[in-house]
């Protein structure tokens, strides 16, 4: 029998981390959308700033890119988008399913991502 780690590890340090990192959809009836993005930060707060960016899975380009300051630790944003700007995820057998990355950095650390769809 063999004990201990099998993987390597490491360990990370920071004055600042992103946590609990949120992205709430809302695709109208139009197919327009709007998206409110919602982070929490652990270590150091303030007067910190983030950016943020949405990136196309198929063309590897930015759908949206932003900075936010954050308050209280928090950071939020939203963006709209339109008609043909973005491409609706769809169940198997019906179309496509189209994963899009959310990115967040505070100031030159480290991102967190998370993939994201889009669904009517």
């Amino acid at each position: 029998m063999t004990t201990g780690p099998w993987r390597p590890i490491g360990i990370d340090s920071y004055t600042s981390a992103v946590s609990d990192l949120r992205c709430a959809i809302q695709v109208k009836e139009d197919l327009s959308l709007q998206a409110d993005i919602t982070f929490d930060v652990r270590g150091q707060k303030d007067g910190i700033k983030a950016t943020y960016r949405v990136i196309d899975p198929d063309e590897k380009k930015s759908l949206v890119e932003g900075e936010v300051t954050l308050a209280d630790g928090r950071g939020k944003a939203s963006f709209k988008s339109k008609v043909g700007e973005h491409k609706l995820w769809y169940p198997v057998g019906y179309g496509a399913q189209p994963l899009y990355t959310l990115e967040v950095t505070l100031k030159e650390d480290k991102e967190v991502s998370m993939t994201i769809d889009i669904r009517y």
